[in-house]
């Protein structure tokens, strides 16, 4: 008995097998999302260093380009390719290093200042929190309350909210209250 070989029946067949495993991939992905993440994790970091140097490479290109192209007006033609190449190269580089020291002479000044300005606000913070909380414990007891949860964030969870946490439980375990402190986005 021969078989008739019919290329759409083929081409449908194939594309539902892919399709299936395809399905079954992505579900395996997210039933062991852990996993990937992990892996996912790796692969980047190793992968970190060529995605800088592709990225530091796509923006200084326009910059060489740019150099090259003005090395050939002023050369005329007296200057090779490789030499124009190599030297556009090194302008870009030394540009790029000019602007981003100039930057960094504003930028970080600045955020020095910044920083400063927040550490003496630090203080007045904490004793507004301190009124504050002072002022609501015993309202709590008084309505018969067992517990009070108070939750301090911030963006990483490993510097301001620790140390405003564990202002405010000082705080409180000296007024006598029974306070338990937990951190827990310290250890992320």
């Amino acid at each position: 008995m021969k078989m008739d070989f019919n290329r759409k029946y083929t081409t449908i067949a194939l594309y539902s097998l892919l399709v299936i495993a395809a399905g079954a991939c992505i579900i395996m992905a997210v039933v062991k999302i852990r996993a990937v993440g992990a892996l996912v994790g790796k692969v980047l970091s190793i992968l970190q260093p060529f995605i800088w140097g592709f990225a530091i490479a796509y923006i200084l290109n326009p910059l060489m380009n740019a150099m090259e192209r003005l090395l050939t007006k002023v050369s005329k033609g007296a200057m090779g390719a490789r030499a124009k190449r190599r030297l556009s190269v090194l302008l870009a580089y030394l540009i790029s290093l000019a602007v981003l020291v100039v930057f960094f002479r504003i930028v970080i000044p600045q955020i020095g200042l910044s920083l400063a300005a927040l550490a003496n606000q630090i203080p007045e913070w904490l004793e507004k929190l301190r009124d504050l909380v002072g002022f609501l414990v015993p309202l709590y007891q008084k309505e018969g309350k067992s517990q009070l949860i108070i939750g301090v964030g911030c963006t990483g969870g490993k510097h301001r909210s620790v140390t405003f946490a564990e202002a405010l439980y000082q705080f409180l375990a000296e007024r006598g209250y029974n306070v338990r402190v937990v951190h827990r986005d310290i250890s992320k």
